[in-house]
């Protein structure tokens, strides 16, 4: 089966691993995780989970996702959540707005929807939903909502995948709420780098720099291992501060 949004260009051949490794670092760690990913997104009525400390790359996938996934900019639907919702029809809504869909008046944003879907039936096109900062929904009536848009690609036969990221308490809010019915078909930890990973996200960060192979010595690590807790951002925030010195020394 095809994974969905690579069919019929060039796209179609290579792996969601080759397409991260051309733009962003690739933990070795990761790999394992990347290729359930891509086995999964080839197929659909898939509900995955990513969730990992603050700043271990989640927003980085999502945004890499996003883009190897979609066609077009109506296949596949990013969505960041900033605050707790709980408005009716807030996801519909949220769609309609970032596809710039025309409502037709007195119609609802359910009607407007399905309208759209309509015509992914008929263009054997697959929706692929990912949301970031997921663990932010917090309560049944939000992820009801994520819920809904998938029954409604079931009621117009319209295949779809669900991705949702977040903080470790994302894990915890999927098991208090209903969307455990659903039977989540991956539920993986992006782990802070550790040992090889870490001194290869280094050497990766500091790529270009003529002293960075005296710079990664015994004494940085010791203080990376110290001060960091091996996520991508505290990683990052180590080696700006080794640019900036290596630029004014």
């Amino acid at each position: 089966c095809s994974a969905p949004g690579r069919m019929g260009d060039d796209r179609m051949t290579k792996s969601l691993i080759t397409h991260m490794k051309e733009k962003l670092f690739v933990a070795k760690a990761w790999i394992p995780m990347l290729e359930d990913l891509d086995k999964l997104l080839g197929s659909t009525e898939q509900w995955i989970c990513i969730y990992g400390l603050l700043g271990s790359g989640k927003t980085s996938l999502c945004k890499e996702l996003f883009e190897f996934l979609p066609i077009d900019k109506n296949e596949c639907v990013i969505l960041s959540i900033f605050h707790e919702k709980t408005e009716a029809d807030w996801l519909c809504q949220a769609i309609i707005k970032q596809w710039d869909l025309t409502t037709i008046e007195a119609e609802s944003p359910n009607d407007s929807l399905l309208r759209e879907l309509e015509s992914f039936r008929q263009e054997k096109r697959t929706l692929s939903l990912i949301i970031d900062e997921a663990h932010k929904l917090m309560n049944d009536s939000a992820f009801s909502d994520i819920n809904h848009i998938a029954n409604l690609c079931k009621l117009v036969s319209v295949p779809f995948n669900v991705v949702l990221v977040g903080t470790k308490s994302l894990k915890d809010n999927i098991e208090q709420c209903n969307l455990t019915r659903n039977n989540i078909s991956y539920l993986n930890e992006i782990k802070a780098l550790e040992g090889e990973d870490r001194l290869e996200f280094l050497k990766y960060e500091l790529e270009g720099f003529e002293s960075h192979r005296e710079i990664l010595n015994s004494e940085l690590l010791s203080l990376i291992d110290s001060k960091t807790d091996g996520t991508i951002k505290s990683l990052k925030q180590i080696t700006k501060l080794i640019q900036i010195s290596e630029s004014e020394s």
